[in-house]
């Protein structure tokens, strides 16, 4: 085998060893855990009923149209 030929199957090989790697779709993150979770809870819980809501700057995803 010539070594021309031996380095285009290589570079093929690893070519194709790359696009095997990694999750396919879009990008998800975790899911909370349950301890996560439970401190969401509390941190609710402690806040009174009538507190101010965060603004958003003018960076956030919520604030772009």
């Amino acid at each position: 085998m010539s070594h021309a030929l031996r380095s285009i199957l290589l570079v093929s090989a690893i070519a194709f060893a790359l696009t095997a790697c990694g999750n396919k779709g879009p990008l998800v993150l975790p899911d909370k855990t349950a301890e996560q979770q439970q401190q969401d809870k509390d941190k609710k819980k402690d806040q009174p009923a009538n507190a101010a809501q965060p603004v958003a700057k003018s960076g956030d995803v919520a604030n772009q149209h």
